[in-house]
């Protein structure tokens, strides 16, 4: 044995060598080193498992040092050589051989015991967690072992149990039914005979139980998972209470009845489900390494629970467990990535319903921890980076930060370019890339990121035609971009495109569902915004129609509920506006309290409320004259603008309509505290908004009618100036044919004739006169108020309700 001894020293120390601080190929790659492996592999090929492990990590390292062409030798030589050891230490081989030496090496014993038990002990590896071929290996054993025993012998149940154990697993990495059809049959198989007082019984029911769950959860097998529950009882009742295996089967019985809950939506099922899911969470000791999963399974009946009732303690209690998860799971163990992503589902959907920051912050950080702990050749590596993606999207949303929205377009460009062209999948790419241009587009004004976008999602639309609820979630997102331009540019076949694009959406989607409620609030958007161009009183109907139905869609904890409310208030504001029927306009001011009292403080929809409620409430004092409206639109408005970030897309607006209020109380009271306030929140909400922002125009237009009012109280020059700079500015920044034109051209022409009669210089009425001829020439013929005695005192500033974050318009259709 000298001469053994020797040899395997030696090649230890080429081994060594290269995994030293130098690192040097020299000692595996020279011809000694082929040499003596040629001298070690006698003593390899006797059974002598000290000799093949070192000769397979040679042969390996020299595969992995040598070029491609060159190193296939070496592949075959490590593969044998390791195929040996492999059924007696798989712990010895490298992580990549795994995949290569399972598939061929031979069992470790002649007999079913042996052979179950290096399934059991392959299944208990971290690799099991993560090869496929492992878990095959385990499969092929474990029905060997059940091929071989006697269907009388005691040892059987047991075998059929495992095999249906680890044939689930299998199909976990291959999705193909036959291993789960094997797994139920294997369990289905083992519960014959078993007695009530058999020491294997709850694992045995256990398994049974969670293989019909898998197979329901293919099949939607309502009956399937309703017996999978009832064995989860069986299960929990006959292990001993407050043992390892009574927490396992409570937490897998928890796992269970959120399924049936799922499918039947029955509440009883929850409750029982959270029962279970803390029971076996509270007789878990801190180390033991199912506590992840038991605290996994019970955060998803609190947030299933959480979805029915609206209780936002189970929310934040389901956070809380999700972060106890990744806090016991180590940082290396192979189920990290997973547990951190589950993470970042219950944050998003808190996020949701909270709107706080902080929650989305750590939803970002653990999908960027997930992605970095999950090969990028995994499929889950390219479900996390398109979660990663929509949680960018979200977070510019809320905070306008444009990097964020930069990160989120490169995500989405790699995935269409990596993606299966023409498949389901591009198509979902395409359209979420879609709403990140689009939402770029409403921070900058770009046109070619809008027509980039509806060509984004037209494409996507032939690539997910066989796909109904996909198509109807790149149909909401068409329409929402449409609508977007239309409000840009006004071409009346985006807006007619739009309405088109959201009924189809509206077809595939059950009543009830968040979907439909999401459609049919854009829908109702859209036929509004329409309405307010063409005056269509068959639109305005509809939308209303549409908004109540949305309402009728939903529940107070639907996420999508408060901005249902919100618009339906909007529309019903936009038909009293058309009909002055009262009883709209009340019904839209409550309606716009509910939504406003349905949303958190901390929520970023909050504001678009308030803002809301504000018009609504204007409207009533113009109507009514009493000063408590005014007074509280004007309340409700500030709450809006201190609610909104300063970088905010919809700062400006909030602004402007806060201006507007000052001064109609203005008007009312007098107060020159108001107009002042006016017009610096005027020039504050200018600032934020962008040179070519199709608001400008008209905000500018406000500013200057609010300068004119404090000319008119102070004679200060500078003011009417500084009004007729900006009534020159409106008239350049506006379209051709822009239906206000004429009402600002007037406009203009009325403050230089003030300034006239203030300097006299025939310069100014020269203009003025120009620019009332100007005026009259765009009015049509027949209009009543061809002239117009003052000029325009409120300018409406639309509010935009479809925005398409996070399912893009819908919620990511990635």
């Amino acid at each position: 044995m000298a001469k053994r001894d020797k040899l395997i020293a030696s090649v230890r120390a080429r081994i060594a060598a290269l995994r030293g601080p130098n690192g040097s190929l020299d000692p595996i790659l020279d011809r000694e080193a082929m040499a003596e492996a040629r001298s070690l592999s006698r003593f390899a090929a006797e059974g002598d498992l000290e000799a093949a492990s070192v000769l397979g990590t040679l042969h390996w390292l020299r595969y992995r040092a040598l070029p491609e062409g060159d190193d296939e030798l070496d592949l075959q030589a490590a593969v044998h050589w390791f195929a040996l050891v492999f059924p007696h230490h798989p712990e010895d081989l490298p992580d990549d051989m795994y995949p290569h030496v399972a598939a061929v090496a031979e069992p470790a014993g002649g007999d079913p015991e042996a052979w179950n038990d290096e399934a059991v002990s392959l299944m208990q590896t971290p690799r099991a967690a993560v090869w496929e071929e492992v878990v095959a290996r385990a499969v092929q054993l474990m029905a060997m072992a059940v091929e071989a025993t006697p269907e009388d012998h005691p040892d059987r149940r047991g075998y059929l149990s495992n095999l249906g154990l680890v044939a689930r697993r299998l199909y976990g990495f291959t999705g193909d039914p036959d291993h789960l059809d094997l797994a139920v049959k294997a369990g289905r198989a083992s519960m014959a005979g078993l007695r009530p007082g058999s020491p294997d019984r709850a694992a045995v029911l256990s398994n049974f139980s969670m293989a019909l769950r898998a197979r329901a959860d293919r099949t939607g097998s309502v009956d399937e998972l309703e017996e999978s529950v009832e064995i989860g009882r069986a299960a929990v009742a006959a292990a001993p209470p407050g043992s390892r295996g009574h927490a396992k089967h409570l937490s897998s019985l928890c796992a269970g009845l959120v399924r049936l809950f799922e499918r039947a939506g029955s509440a009883a099922d929850l409750d029982e489900a959270v029962e279970a899911g803390r029971l076996a969470v509270e007789v878990t000791a801190p180390e033991d390494p199912d506590l992840a999963s038991h605290l996994s399974n019970l955060g998803a009946a609190l947030q299933a629970r959480f979805r029915l009732a609206g209780d936002l303690s189970d929310i934040d209690d389901a956070l809380d467990m999700a972060r106890r998860s990744v806090a016991v799971t180590p940082k290396v163990h192979p189920d990290r990535a997973s547990i951190l992503a589950n993470l970042a589902v219950v944050g998003t959907v808190r996020y949701g319903h909270t709107g706080v920051v902080d929650d989305l912050d750590e939803v970002i950080d653990a999908r960027r921890e997930a992605l970095a702990l999950t090969p990028l050749d995994r499929p889950t590596a390219v479900d996390l980076r398109a979660a990663l993606a929509v949680s960018l999207n979200e977070r510019f949303e809320h905070g306008g930060n444009v990097a964020d929205l930069d990160e989120s377009e490169s995500i989405w460009r790699q995935l269409i370019e990596a993606g299966t062209p023409g498949g389901p999948e591009l198509g979902k790419y395409q359209t979420a890339l879609g709403v990140t241009l689009r939402s770029r587009a409403e921070l900058t004004g770009s046109t070619e990121d809008l027509d980039e976008a509806a060509r984004l999602h037209r494409q996507a639309l032939h690539a997910v035609a066989d796909h109904p609820v996909t198509r109807a979630a790149v149909l909401g997102n068409l329409g929402a971009t449409l609508l977007q331009r239309f409000e840009r540019a006004g071409v009346i076949g985006d807006i007619n495109e739009a309405v088109t694009a959201f009924r189809d959406a509206a077809e595939p989607a059950g009543d009830g569902s968040d979907e439909r409620a999401t459609d049919l609030n854009n829908l109702s958007t859209a036929l509004r915004v329409r309405f307010e161009r063409t005056g269509a009183t068959g639109d305005i109907a509809e939308a209303i129609e549409a908004g109540r139905r949305a309402a009728a869609a939903t529940s107070a904890s639907d996420h999508i509920y408060k901005k249902c409310l919100s618009n339906l208030s909007l529309a019903l504001h936009r038909r009293y506006e058309r009909t002055g029927a009262m009883a709209d306009l009340t019904e839209a001011i409550d309606l716009g309290r509910a939504a406003v009292a349905a949303t958190l403080a901390s929520h970023p929809d909050r504001a678009g409320n308030l803002s809301n409620l504000g018009l609504t409430l204007r409207a009533r004092y113009h109507r009514t004259g009493v000063s408590e409206d005014l007074d509280d639109a004007i309340a409700v408005t500030r709450e809006a603008v201190a609610a909104t970030p300063d970088g905010h897309l919809d700062l400006g607006m909030y602004l402007f309509n806060l201006c507007s209020l000052l001064n109609a109380r203005f008007e009312l009271e007098g107060a020159g505290e108001d107009l002042d306030e006016s017009i610096r929140t005027a020039r504050a909400a200018l600032d934020r908004t962008p040179a070519d922002h199709p608001e400008r125009p008209l905000r500018q237009a406000s500013l200057a009618v609010t300068l004119v009012f404090r000319y008119h109280r102070t004679s200060d020059p500078t003011d009417l100036d500084d009004a007729i700079n900006l009534g020159i500015e409106v008239l350049r920044g506006l379209p051709p044919d822009h239906p206000e034109t004429a009402q600002h051209t007037a406009t203009l022409g009325f403050m230089l004739l003030q300034r006239f009669w203030r300097t006299h210089a025939q310069s100014d009425i020269d203009e003025a006169v120009t620019q009332v001829r100007r005026a009259l020439e765009l009015l049509p013929d027949d209009r009543p108020d061809r002239v117009r005695r003052q000029p325009r005192r409120r300018v409406d500033v639309p509010v935009r309700q479809v925005r398409g974050g996070g399912r893009p318009g819908r919620g990511a259709a990635a």
